[in-house]
């Protein structure tokens, strides 16, 4: 199963099986797969906002480069 659910304005997430995919902007800043990845935020208040609702807890956060690691094993794409 793909879907993709708007869940607010600049906000969405991409489900791909048993894989979540959260995007803010065109920006993906999380990945569920076998655990919770969550990016640090470097952005905007927004997209701090859009990281709260996945999750709250900021000890969980980590570089960004590591969760587009984690997307591209998900996916398998180099």
């Amino acid at each position: 199963m793909i879907l993709l659910k708007q869940l607010s304005p600049n906000f969405n997430e991409l489900v791909i099986d048993n894989v979540s995919i959260w995007f803010s902007y065109q920006t993906p800043v999380a990945i569920y797969s076998d655990r919770l990845y969550i990016s640090k935020n470097i952005w905007s208040s927004t997209t701090g906002n859009h990281l709260n609702i996945i999750n709250p807890n900021r000890s969980l956060r980590v570089d960004h480069a590591e969760v587009l690691e984690e997307i591209r094993k998900a996916v398998n794409v180099g």
